[in-house]
């Protein structure tokens, strides 16, 4: 299990509800509506909440979810 699941799994039923359905509108390509920022090369964030979702685009231009955060001094520390 990685760290994404196991975050999931802990969060309420709101708040999982919440980053789930900001992730499959990414999956989706429904970005409309969402805070999205470019951090760099390649990198996303989208803020909903006290959540921060990082991710990066595939060559195919699938998303790619590699981290789920809350807000924190630390949430961009090893970006």
């Amino acid at each position: 299990m990685n760290k994404n699941e196991k975050l999931l799994r802990k969060l309420n039923p709101k708040d999982k509800k919440l980053v789930l359905s900001v992730i499959v509108a990414l999956y989706a390509k429904e970005t409309a509506g969402l805070d999205f920022s470019k951090l760099g090369d390649n990198k996303y964030r989208v803020k909903k909440g006290n959540f921060r979702i990082l991710l990066r685009y595939l060559p195919n231009g699938e998303p790619d979810v590699y981290s789920i955060r809350r807000r924190n001094e630390k949430t961009y520390r090893d970006v």
